[in-house]
């Protein structure tokens, strides 16, 4: 009974997490003064190009710079981006090679300020291109350790927002009389990130007695191993990371793919940290958005393109939080919506897997 009173507290704490964040026009942004005439910006992704997450980015960093006054419609605005490809790798080194041609394209492209987005990017570049007057601006990176040896002065960023904890308290909401879970991740550099931060702050949480279950499943042959073999002996799966997943070969397996399955597959219901997984059917959460990273980072863009130094500009999380959850998810799984949930809530009411992979 205790702990059902608890969740109600940090569920209706978690409404007001996301009714009183500010949206991203409510803050007052500073007037531009180009670098050159017009900013020239440089982005590293640690993604592929058709990466949903670094899209989500991308368009909040371009309509924050728009309504700053940087379009390149009008010429005030020159971005390159360069697409690291890098999401399958396991160790930091790997990405190396993929660092070094970035390197190389920054070089040529002689930019105002750089943006590197994702571990991957984030952890080489950095440290292979070091210029103590250039600015570089990170994103897409869910803890300090992930920092270590790049915490220059000409460094600043926004970390990703995880909500690991408010999450299960809204698992544990839907799905009555819940005892335990699993903690689910892939094998690839950021995915092991997020995995081993959301472990770690739910261990530390009322969620951590008993321990979560903690698995890291590198290839496609694990996850499904995992989750047909192991799942049936939790009440639900927390994903903390799926985009990394691979197959023999080493290739990529879709994200919307992994979803599909665990939909028709997993014996209990997923829950998320990420607005793409709840997007393509996991059950919801209170999720890291791409876009609001995106216009975190364009907000510091515009700090720097009008005088401030990096090292004046803390590191700090996005403005706004995205409780989402999937109304179709909720009725495959047989789960019932509590009639005071936040109503700030995105709400999704279809499964892409079940439309053709739409």
């Amino acid at each position: 009974m205790k702990r059902h009173l608890r969740v109600w507290g940090l569920i209706i704490t978690l409404s007001l997490l996301v009714a009183c964040s500010p949206t991203p026009t409510a803050a007052p942004l500073p007037t531009p003064v180009p670098v050159r005439g017009k900013l020239r910006l440089f982005l590293v992704n640690s993604y592929a190009e058709d990466d949903f997450w670094s899209q989500q980015v991308r368009t909040g960093i371009l309509e924050t710079l728009a309504r700053g006054g940087y379009t390149s419609v009008d010429g005030t605005l020159e971005m390159e981006t360069f697409h690291m490809d890098v999401r399958q790798v396991s160790v930091i080194y790997e990405a190396t090679p993929a660092a070094l041609r970035a390197v190389e394209k920054l070089m040529e492209f002689e930019p105002d300020i750089v943006i590197v987005s994702g571990d991957e990017a984030t952890r080489t570049i950095i440290p292979l291109y070091f210029d103590p007057t250039l600015p570089f601006v990170f994103c897409g990176v869910n803890s300090a350790r992930s920092l270590e040896g790049v915490d220059y002065a000409n460094v600043t960023g926004i970390l990703e927002s995880q909500h690991p904890v408010q999450t299960v308290a809204l698992a544990y909401a839907l799905i009555e009389g819940a005892q335990q879970y699993m903690v689910l991740g892939d094998g690839s550099v950021s995915g092991k990130a997020r995995a081993l931060s959301a472990y770690g702050a739910l261990l530390q949480s009322e969620y951590g007695t008993p321990a979560p279950r903690f698995r890291m499943a590198p290839t496609w042959a694990q996850w499904q191993r995992t989750v047909l073999e192991e799942a049936s002996g939790v009440d639900f799966i927390l994903l903390a990371s799926h985009q990394g997943v691979t197959d023999a070969a080493g290739q990529l397996i879709d994200e919307k793919e992994v979803i599909a399955w665990m939909l028709e597959n997993s014996p209990v219901p997923v829950f998320a940290l990420t607005n793409i997984a709840i997007i393509n059917g996991a059950v919801g959460g209170l999720v890291s958005y791409g876009y609001e990273e995106g216009v975190s980072v364009g907000e510091v863009v515009l700090r720097l393109a009008a005088g401030e130094q990096p090292a004046d500009i803390p590191i700090h999380g996005p403005e706004r939080n995205l409780l989402a959850i999937n109304l179709a998810s909720t009725r495959h799984w047989n789960l019932r919506i509590p009639v005071t949930f936040p109503i700030a809530a995105r709400i999704y009411s279809s499964l892409p897997a079940a439309q053709g992979g739409q």
